[in-house]
């Protein structure tokens, strides 16, 4: 179905890995309607979940903990850009980007991904958000956490709503880049 063909390619692509669904030809040398209508309704939620205007980074606010310059600051992560990267200083391996969000609109997802034409550097990362929106009182509650990003790094949240997002690499085997936060 097409549903599970979405969690099928949320579980791939979202792991930084590639997705061959092989659809074999019939007698008439065509793919099966049945196929033709799941890869279609695969699509649409596809669209539906990360289609255009459903990123609710895209040109917000950030800020980082560290920066390699004006331009490869945490800003290049929300820029819809994918030729454009925030990273670090070269000695540093952990990191963070904060990115303000508008606390009325949930979550259920963080897509995350480096510049893979440099490599994949990161090795482990957190994703949290700040408890109640009280940026005075900084409790950040964790909502993910995960190991490899590379291409693509789909995680799947409890539906979410906050004021601010945190994106943590806790460890890179060299300095941290990400060129999207989604």
């Amino acid at each position: 179905t097409p549903a599970q063909l979405f969690d099928l390619w949320e579980r791939s692509v979202g792991h930084n890995a590639n997705l061959h669904l092989n659809f074999p030809v019939d007698r008439r040398g065509l793919i099966h309607e049945q196929d033709v209508a799941s890869v279609l309704g695969l699509r649409a939620l596809i669209d539906a979940a990360y289609g255009e205007g459903t990123d609710a980074a895209r040109g917000r606010k950030t800020t980082a903990t560290n920066s390699r310059g004006d331009s490869m600051s945490s800003a290049n992560v929300v820029d819809g850009d994918a030729t454009t990267y925030w990273a670090t200083e070269d000695a540093v391996r952990s990191a963070s980007v904060e990115i303000e969000l508008d606390a009325t609109k949930a979550f259920d997802r963080v897509v995350l991904a480096e510049p893979i034409a440099l490599g994949q550097r990161i090795a482990k990362f957190r994703v949290s958000v700040l408890a109640n929106g009280d940026a005075a009182a900084r409790e950040w509650i964790t909502i993910a956490e995960g190991s490899t990003v590379g291409h693509k790094r789909i995680v799947r949240v409890p539906e979410t709503k906050a004021k601010r997002v945190r994106i943590e690499i806790l460890e890179s085997r060299a300095c941290p880049m990400l060129t999207h936060v989604g």
